[in-house]
């Protein structure tokens, strides 16, 4: 199911490019989707190097790319709302995945 992590840029025009567009919304959805379970089974957003699934690496690879896109300006204010809504509205430092903080000593 790698295609939910490599969906297209949508090009928000008429035609072929809308019907791309509501392809990559349907994508990105399926995406955060299986992002968000993940946070149910494992208590923490999936990480790029991450091991406790097979599909963990792409899960968190796909997070990745939204955070680089947000910070680049570049994800849409309804994606960003969209992340906020079902991952808290830290999912893009990465400091809402279920982790505790380290103790300072």
């Amino acid at each position: 199911m790698e295609d939910a992590y490599a969906a297209p840029r949508p090009d928000w025009g008429s035609g072929a490019a809308a019907a791309g567009a509501e392809e990559a919304e349907m994508l990105f959805g399926r995406a955060l989707e299986r992002v968000r379970a993940f946070r149910a089974v494992h208590g923490r957003l999936p990480e790029a190097a991450g091991g406790d699934e097979p599909d963990e690496p792409i899960l968190g690879a796909w997070l990745e790319h939204q955070r680089h896109r947000r910070t680049e300006e570049k994800l849409p204010p309804w994606k960003d709302n969209e992340l906020s809504r079902a991952l808290g509205s830290m999912w893009w430092n990465g400091q809402d995945g279920g982790r505790p903080p380290l103790p300072y000593h």
